[in-house]
């Protein structure tokens, strides 16, 4: 468990989560950022495709109805991996990372103001029907700002436990 209010007063941020997934089930979630389960609002790093094990942060908008999400086509392995998710609202943008490599970028659906961050977590769905995390963490980064490209390189590059 996350402390709550931690993302509704920002305007951008970058996420950036070390992990070593040894998962095969799809709807497991990295982190969720939000609140209210099935009918709640919320951003999350999601496992979410069931035909391969694609990561895709999805955001959910009120009632738990999907207001966008970004799949794109990396496939997700066993191991060590590094996520970045960029919002920027200057540019009015998010954009994911996989490992340093950027996968895809779009609109920014919602203003990150409007999330009740009241239960924010790592691992656990924020509903009973999806399985929690099958990996560990070794370390997540929530940064003010929105990185650049170069700055997540960097972070790759540096790896866990090293700060910039």
């Amino acid at each position: 468990q996350l402390p709550g209010g931690i993302i509704s007063s920002l305007t951008s941020a970058t996420f950036v989560a070390w992990i070593d997934f040894q998962g095969s089930t799809c709807g497991q979630r990295v982190f969720t950022l939000g609140s209210g389960g099935l009918t709640g609002t919320w951003i999350s790093l999601d496992m979410r495709r069931c035909n391969a094990i694609v990561p895709a942060p999805v955001l959910w908008f009120q009632d738990g109805a999907v207001l966008d999400s970004f799949d794109g086509s990396a496939t997700l392995t066993k191991g060590a991996h590094m996520f970045a998710v960029v919002i920027d609202e200057g540019s009015n943008s998010v954009s994911w990372y996989l490992d340093g490599t950027l996968i895809q970028s779009g609109a920014l659906p919602y203003s990150l103001s409007i999330l009740p961050d009241t239960d924010n977590v790592l691992g656990k769905p924020p509903t009973l029907i999806d399985p929690y995390f099958q990996g560990s963490f070794d370390e997540l980064r929530i940064y003010c700002e929105a990185l650049n490209q170069d700055d997540v390189n960097a972070l790759m590059d540096a790896g866990p436990d090293v700060l910039p």
